[in-house]
């Protein structure tokens, strides 16, 4: 991961640069946390605006065009965006890189379903690996299409829910695979596994 001051210097590029409709949606976040629109098609909407103008802009501060950067980029932006002031500050990037609290849901006391989709990866991990982090599984049998044999259902402290799951992965031993799904409603499902797991250094 690069220096923190380049992500830093990045976001204060950027700032300038967002639309205004890009900058009631972040106030409108960080005030009742939900965008000022609702439905899909505003959230993708905003969702992919920022993401792209993220992605267009980090090739000038050294970061490489790798989803899990620029999924990182685009989380931490929202997580540290303060509309009262005009940049970012050190210490409040370094705050949200900072791992969450969580629970895991278990057999028997299951989280409420949330739905959501494939939002990113955990590549040359082992099952081992995930369980030194985040405990044992919630789900340790096949699910019903047998398209999956483990499952974690993770709730974060800021309600970001995610799961990480063994996707496809047929005629291989759970503990030898090396390639997880992340799931979850955005990005930001990601991002909490990403720092749980101790990957953005």
């Amino acid at each position: 991961m690069s220096n923190i001051k380049n992500i830093q210097q990045l976001f204060n590029h950027i700032r300038p640069k967002m639309s205004i409709q890009m900058v009631e949606d972040l106030d409108s976040i960080h005030e009742d946390g939900r965008l000022t629109h609702p439905g899909q098609a505003h959230t993708y909407k905003f969702s992919s605006s920022l993401q792209r103008l993220i992605k267009d802009e980090a090739k000038l501060f050294g970061f490489p065009n790798d989803r899990k950067v620029m999924d990182m980029l685009f989380s931490l932006f929202i997580e540290s965006y303060d509309p009262m002031s005009s940049d970012w500050d050190l210490e409040d990037l370094e705050f949200a890189l900072q791992p969450r609290s969580f629970i895991v849901g278990t057999p028997q006391k299951g989280l409420p379903f949330v739905g959501g989709s494939r939002q990113g990866e955990l590549e040359g991990i082992y099952m081992d690996d995930i369980v030194r982090v985040f405990g044992p599984p919630t789900w340790d049998q096949s699910s019903q299409d047998g398209k999956t044999q483990v499952e974690w259902d993770i709730k974060f402290d800021n309600g970001v829910r995610a799961s990480i799951y063994d996707y496809k992965q047929y005629d291989v031993h759970p503990q030898d695979v090396d390639y997880w799904s992340i799931g979850g409603n955005s990005p930001v499902s990601a991002f909490e596994v990403y720092k749980t797991m101790g990957l953005f250094e």
